[in-house]
């Protein structure tokens, strides 16, 4: 497990803690676990999703921004985030 930090230019949005993340880079899509490396990368409009520790998967759309993982910790500073509501 490792924690997802969100930050919008608002205000801090959410603190989630995940098994995989899932975005959308200006290099394509990268899947981020436990324990990855450090990882820097500008991130483009699009979905995002995560699996949390009940293994319940989480939408969102994002606009653009950026994420940086480090130490079980993935920072994404986003300049707009919406949760997608399953019909």
């Amino acid at each position: 497990m490792f924690t997802i930090h969100i930050v919008t230019p608002q205000k801090g949005y959410a603190d989630f803690e995940a098994k995989i993340l899932n975005l959308r880079t200006t290099d394509g899509q990268i899947g981020l676990l436990t324990d990855h490396m450090s990882y820097l990368a500008t991130l483009v409009e699009g979905e995002m999703n995560f699996v949390d520790e009940h293994n319940v998967r989480h939408h969102f759309l994002i606009g653009e921004g950026v994420v940086y993982f480090d130490d079980n910790v993935a920072n994404l500073l986003l300049d707009r985030i919406d949760p997608i509501e399953k019909v």
